[in-house]
């Protein structure tokens, strides 16, 4: 299997890099490119048609974007020039080669009013970054309809920092022992980067062995299955760690800075019919990153 991984220096990338670490894979990156990893401006048309005219790859999966939604919200030019033009160059260069794109899209495509969500509901996202996202997903519908579309939650794993996601900043927060707000509004459902990978790798797998029985285009969906708020969260982390958390106040008024869903849980019943999936528990997960640090 011949892939092709953008993002590949991120969270969700790194994971994947290591899911077909086995396989012949190039992985590009660009702020963050070292090792075997490709240096490439993804939001360079010119420089990713050159890069995927030249390796040729059976499967791209498109993990590049900018993710956090404040960053999204204060600068959404440089948000829909990556999350959306930067696909579009990836899907159109795709095409040339004949390779299949799995794109990786958010469960911030809804508002959070009605979950659970199946992937053919209704989407109506309430920030830059749902709504740059579903843009992605409108050009893989209108470029490559036969392509995939893998709809993902809040991502966590082993980091590089613990600034690098908001679940990692947490742990950071009740390790500090310092004093601060742990909202409880919004129910979110922690999901491991492996096990994205891992559904990454059988999607792929499947288009690559021309798998007649399993219909790889349109909308797929993947998630955790533990509900929790960040003050859950919070408490978990301070079980772990046997920290005291009573610094911490808990705020149940709504999000603060860009505006967020507040219960956007994806239906996964497509990939379930068609793979046995992998589910790390959230306590074995955090329990994992905590005994590294």
């Amino acid at each position: 299997m011949k892939v092709l991984i953008t993002g590949a220096s991120g969270l969700l990338g790194r994971a994947l890099m290591d899911a077909f670490s086995e396989e012949d894979v190039l992985g590009l990156a660009y702020s963050r490119a070292a090792g075997n990893l490709k240096k490439l401006d993804i939001t360079d048309p010119e420089a990713v048609n050159a890069c995927i005219s030249e390796y040729k790859p059976e499967v791209i999966i498109h993990s590049a974007a900018v993710r956090t939604p404040d960053t999204c919200q204060n600068d959404p030019e440089y948000t829909y020039k990556m999350n959306v033009g930067a696909t579009a160059s990836v899907v159109e260069s795709a095409l040339k080669c004949g390779a299949w794109v799995l794109y990786i899209s958010s469960d911030y495509v809804f508002d959070g009013t009605n979950p659970p969500y199946m992937a053919d509901d209704q989407t109506n996202p309430v920030n830059i970054y749902g709504k740059s996202k579903l843009e992605g997903e409108e050009v893989m519908r209108s470029q490559m309809p036969d392509g995939g579309i893998l709809r993902v939650p809040i991502l966590y794993g082993p980091v590089k920092d613990l600034e690098e996601c908001g679940i990692t900043q947490l742990i950071k927060q009740v390790l500090s022992g310092e004093s601060g707000i742990v909202e409880a509004w919004a129910t979110r459902y922690p999901t491991h980067v492996a096990d994205v990978a891992n559904v990454c790798f059988l999607l792929a797998n499947a288009w690559c062995a021309n798998n007649k029985n399993v219909r790889l285009g349109g909308v797929f969906q993947f998630s955790g299955d533990e509900p929790v708020t960040k003050a859950d969260m919070a408490k978990i982390i301070g079980n772990i760690a046997k920290k005291d958390i009573s610094q911490l106040k808990v705020d149940s008024s709504g999000p603060i800075g860009a505006p967020r869903p507040q219960d956007c849980h994806l239906d996964c019943s497509r990939l379930e019919e068609l793979f046995e999936l992998k589910r790390t528990p959230f306590e074995d997960g955090l329990s994992s990153i905590i005994s590294k640090i």
